[in-house]
């Protein structure tokens, strides 16, 4: 089994809160050993502040420890779409949420890259403002072999499946520049009757966590103009305009 399966089968599982190391561990630890059921410090005498400093040494080792183990952990677990723990009342609770993003495999790409090409198509023969003699599809399928040139192994290019309920539900295709800590958005498409369901905006949400984790500071894409529920989805996920492309017809 190669690591995108193994990535798929756990992600049928659930994903994990990413909130323990924003937590102060040291802090619940310390509270831990002094509440009144388990303050053991209580029993140390005061006078004896060799043994209490000793103590109070070994909890905050053990609070390092701890917090340096789940790290690690989590930074293993995040190859898996698998985000963590959170320590709660010295507690370690998983909380659950379904993983969305699964990483594709190849032949899983030759499929998505195929109705790309015919979605986009579409999408060009509506957005075109200009006389060009060549179909529509030929120009994505032009447009998409020059930003893939290597296919499914074009380096800085991602592509994921949405998965809900255990159904590929639709597609990300994100470039993710790690040096420049920048990632493009090429596409995020939802089939037609998985939309206007509150999936997209979950997945953006995703994604931008999985970013952050990856150290990616800036977040950018496109969006023609009219494709308004986009828009506004962008909008209230707190996108900016960088720059906005205008035309006017002004003869058939």
């Amino acid at each position: 089994m190669n690591i995108a399966e193994l990535g798929r089968q756990i992600g049928k599982l659930h994903r994990l809160s990413r909130t323990f190391e924003e937590m102060n561990p040291t802090r619940y630890i310390n509270d831990w050993f002094q509440n009144e059921e388990y303050a053991f410090l209580k029993y140390i005498p005061e006078e004896e502040s060799t043994i209490r400093d000793v103590a109070q040494i070994v909890i905050f080792v053990c609070s390092f420890a701890i917090l340096e183990a789940i790290r690690k952990l989590n930074n293993t677990l995040e190859m898996f779409g698998i985000y963590g723990f959170k320590l709660s009342e010295f507690r370690l609770e998983l909380v659950i949420a379904v993983i969305l993003l699964i990483p594709m495999i190849e032949n899983e790409y030759d499929t998505y890259v195929k109705d790309k090409t015919e979605r986009y198509a579409l999408t060009l023969e509506e957005n075109t403002f200009e006389i060009i003699n060549e179909t529509a599809f030929v120009r994505a399928k032009k447009a998409i072999t020059g930003y893939l040139p290597n296919g499914f192994n074009t380096k800085s290019h991602e592509f994921y499946n949405i998965i809900e309920n255990e159904k590929v539900v639709g597609y990300v295709w994100v470039k993710i520049v790690e040096e420049k800590k920048s990632a493009f958005l090429y596409e995020i498409y939802l089939k037609e009757e998985f939309r206007s369901k509150g999936i997209g905006k979950k997945v953006m949400i995703e994604l931008e966590s999985h970013l952050a984790n990856r150290k990616i500071a800036f977040f950018r894409l496109h969006v023609f103009g009219n494709n308004e529920h986009a828009i506004n989805l962008y909008n209230n996920l707190g996108f900016h305009v960088a720059g906005i492309n205008m035309y006017k017809e002004i003869a058939k």
